[in-house]
């Protein structure tokens, strides 16, 4: 079951991740990028990171940063909401990833595979 809930949370964030890089690429998220001041070029370069963390766990690290975007252009919580969520997800999935590849167990122990 831990497995399970792992996959789904990893499938349910790389889902969100793609649609968010494809907006940010179609120009459809062009309004937030100008609230958050974030020049054009970063923005694509945002997009093809999510796109590629999409399929990895570096995505808290991503999202570390659209808090601070969001904290820095004085936006309310409710602004801030999407990017907490995700990160605390992402940050749900490495923690039982790590424990599935044996981190914080004594030498020798089983590994939960």
């Amino acid at each position: 079951m831990k497995r399970l809930t792992t996959v789904g949370l990893q499938v349910l964030l790389s889902l969100a991740f793609l649609a968010s890089a494809i907006l940010k690429l179609a120009g459809a998220a062009d309004d937030m990028r100008e609230h958050l001041e974030i020049a054009p070029w970063f923005w694509i370069l945002t997009a093809l990171v999510e796109i590629v963390g999409a399929a990895g766990l570096w995505i808290a690290a991503l999202m570390g940063g659209a808090l601070v975007a969001h904290l820095r252009a004085g936006d309310p919580f409710t602004s801030m909401v999407p990017a907490a969520v995700y990160l605390v997800l992402a940050l749900a999935v490495a923690v039982m990833r790590a424990g599935a590849y044996g981190f914080g167990k004594p030498a020798g122990a089983k590994l939960n595979r």
